[in-house]
């Protein structure tokens, strides 16, 4: 699945990469990686719909994001509280830009925290 995702997401095809990296996450729902994936590319076509004028539609898909992305914190933060190396989605998810526009919800500051760009 993951070398099928790396596949649609080469050809630009957003819609197949979504579906692809929820089953992904269906099959391991404890990864926390997969999860993070799935929250960047629900952030990708939520920005799509809202260009597209589907205002009801990109809402939707940022909180499916939201949901999904402090899934993947929780379990990141989860993990590093018994190996400190492990990979710190937390502080990546305050800094992404492929996702600021979570940054400024009440439900992403309050579940992961304020981002540097926003507390300006």
């Amino acid at each position: 699945l993951r070398t099928l995702a790396t596949g649609y997401q080469s050809l630009g095809q957003i819609g197949k990469l979504e579906t692809t990296v929820a089953r992904l996450v269906m099959v391991d729902p404890l990864n926390p990686e997969s999860n993070y994936d799935l929250a960047v590319i629900r952030t990708a076509v939520g920005q799509n719909l809202a260009q597209q004028n589907q205002a009801t539609a990109a809402q939707q898909r940022f909180k499916m994001a939201i949901v999904t992305l402090i899934k993947a914190v929780k379990l990141s933060d989860n993990r590093r509280a018994t190996n400190i190396n492990a990979a710190d989605l937390r502080a990546l998810a305050l800094k992404d830009t492929r996702i600021q526009v979570l940054h400024t919800t009440p439900l992403f500051q309050k579940e992961i925290g304020i981002p540097a760009s926003v507390k300006q």
